[in-house]
């Protein structure tokens, strides 16, 4: 889907679906397995390594992407979480591997359905959110796992993309469950916007932010809700940095 400067883009609620796959209602099988072997771990490595390349090319030269703190992950060896505005279609897949080595995706059953494409996501690391409840204790086994492996699990917490965004939408609560029940360093990264002289397309300053630590002396549900509100807030720091609007995002009037 193309996105032209100066388009308005009407919806009714932030939770639509702006971009939608062909593929949008893919489930996953009830005996999907979430990779965690160290044969699985040595071969994601590798192919992580070779995307990594792929990606400081092509968020440099594609997106012109400038990050700020990269520094920051590269300060925290141990294991991570990451939470960022999904505003970039293909920009969100590979900027994570800007800042860090071994990104843990948390993506969509739907991304999956994709013709080929799927298939790499989940050999890139990417961690597909379970379709059904039985489904959700392996699943969380395998995030905890590659954070303590010490790998930087990467959370778009806005749940649907927006292109062009320059608003930070409302926050699905239930993504903060994972840092406020297996407590790690928790950081921000904002996308923002400026207007490029040279370029028909924006450019882009990626902000890096955090640590904000779990306070384990709350109880799990205020844990979960106060790492909410602190990465709301740096969110919406952030995205003051947006100065350009290429798209224009506007509620439809209610009836």
């Amino acid at each position: 889907m193309h996105f032209k400067m100066g388009q308005t883009i009407y919806y009714t609620n932030t939770t639509e679906d702006i971009v939608a796959t062909r593929q949008q209602d893919f489930q996953l099988s009830a005996d999907y397995h979430w990779q965690t072997s160290p044969v699985a771990t040595k071969m994601r490595y590798f192919f992580q390594f070779i995307i990594q390349l792929f990606a400081r090319v092509y968020c440099r030269w594609a997106l012109h992407i400038r990050y700020v703190n990269r520094q920051l992950l590269r300060d925290n060896p141990n294991g991570c979480y990451l939470y960022a505005n999904h505003t970039q279609q293909t920009g969100d897949a590979f900027s994570p591997f800007c800042v860090t080595a071994h990104p843990a995706i948390i993506i969509s059953p739907s991304n999956l359905g994709i013709p080929i494409v799927g298939r790499l996501l989940s050999a890139a690391g990417g961690l597909p959110i379970p379709s059904t409840p039985r489904c959700l204790k392996p699943f969380l086994q395998a995030v905890y796992h590659r954070l303590d492996a010490g790998e930087t699990v990467v959370i778009y917490p806005e749940s649907h993309l927006w292109p062009y965004a320059t608003q930070i939408r409302p926050l699905a609560p239930a993504s903060f469950h994972y840092p406020a029940s297996h407590p790690a360093p928790v950081y921000t990264m904002t996308t923002t916007y400026q207007h490029s002289r040279w370029h028909r397309r924006p450019k882009i300053t990626v902000y890096l932010d955090g640590p904000f630590q779990p306070d384990t002396s709350l109880s799990l549900k205020d844990r979960q809700k106060r790492l909410q509100q602190q990465v709301s807030s740096q969110l919406h720091k952030r995205s003051q940095n947006s100065t350009y609007q290429y798209v224009t995002y506007q509620r439809r009037s209610q009836p």
